[in-house]
């Protein structure tokens, strides 16, 4: 499942890398921004509009979603360079 709102960034330690062990973040990769009277305009919006509890609900879900997805490609990266640190083949 791709994510529209956020993604994964992991960098891996290499001579043209990082020294040290892998790291990640999750990043914002889509967001927007509207003009309330009386909020900041730089806050970064990262759902749609909801005009009702259940579908800022279905957004929130939706978000969760994806961090999960997000959560299960940084497991599978998390071995996989472990497993090359280890010197061993990757799993196919």
């Amino acid at each position: 499942m791709a994510t529209d709102t956020f993604a994964l960034l992991f960098l891996e330690p290499g001579p043209t890398g990082l020294a040290g062990p892998a790291v990640s973040h999750v990043y914002v990769k889509t967001s927007t921004r509207h003009e309330y009277r009386g909020i900041n305009k730089d806050l970064i919006l990262i759902t749609p509009r909801a005009e009702s509890g259940p579908e800022l609900g279905k957004y929130i879900d939706a978000l969760c979603a994806e961090l999960q997805e997000i959560k299960r490609a940084a497991a599978k990266k998390y071995g996989a360079a472990e497993d090359r640190r280890r010197g061993l083949r990757p799993k196919s």
